[in-house]
């Protein structure tokens, strides 16, 4: 399993002279795709952005440091939502006279901040935590000009490839048609860790006991559930 292979259903001729934001958590899945599209972006084409939902304590700081290090090593700007309300996040990167486009993107991302501030004392919950991720991929995407949010999710069978996100913006998800074994063989190849979400194993998550108890109750006697279930989703 190559990037090429990882990314075979978007590769990089469909967004060439775009910029792209990767949702990356830490996670196996989001440090694939990072990796990947590392191998074929160019030197300013590729934002990581990292949300930390501080639900895990320590755990949580050490996927941000995590993430940070590995953008480091790559040598890829990655922005996280400590930032978000920092002289940085703003008009980073724009020329002062002549650059209006990158302006306006970083007008843009103000106002939302303006709108809203995460609420970490809040009610927890799965959809409550996805609304406050998306959020802040929205708001660092307006802030440095990028045209496609690029997630992590891999082969279910409710989601789409492509939907627009917001006004100017594309959500995109090049491993959808992707198993966790293929993301697993990548990292192999590659030989980087990735950080494992402790509370992936609290099946009170419709997700985790989907994937923790579902499949693979269904997998012994249905082999081939999980494709046939993708196949249905890409029809419907």
């Amino acid at each position: 399993m190559h990037a090429s292979d990882l990314l075979s259903a978007w590769p990089k001729a469909a967004w060439a002279h775009r910029k792209l934001l990767v949702g990356v958590s830490g996670g196996a899945d989001s440090v694939a795709l990072l990796l990947a599209l590392h191998q074929f972006a160019e030197k300013d084409q590729l934002l990581a952005a990292h949300f930390n939902h501080r639900w895990r304590g320590d755990e949580s700081d050490a996927d941000e440091h995590f993430v940070l290090d590995l953008c480091r090593q790559l040598q890829r700007p990655c922005l996280t939502s400590s930032m978000l309300a920092s002289s940085a996040f703003g008009h980073a990167g724009c020329r002062q006279n002549d650059d209006e486009g990158c302006v306006k993107n970083a007008m843009h991302a103000n106002a939302l901040f303006n709108d809203s501030e995460s609420d970490f004392c809040a009610p927890r919950s799965e959809d409550r935590a996805r609304a406050a991720r998306y959020e802040f991929f929205i708001k660092a995407a307006y802030a440095r000009g990028v045209s496609y949010v690029v997630t992590a999710h891999t082969a279910a069978a409710s989601l789409r490839q492509f939907r627009k996100l917001h006004d100017d913006l594309v959500l995109v998800r090049p491993l959808i048609s992707k198993t966790r074994e293929n993301v697993l063989q990548y990292l192999a190849v590659c030989q980087q860790s990735f950080r494992t979400d402790s509370s992936n194993a609290n099946q009170a998550y419709a997700r985790n006991y989907i994937r923790g108890h579902l499949l693979p109750a269904i997998r012994p006697r249905y082999p081939t559930a999980d494709a046939n279930l993708l196949r249905f989703s890409e029809l419907v």
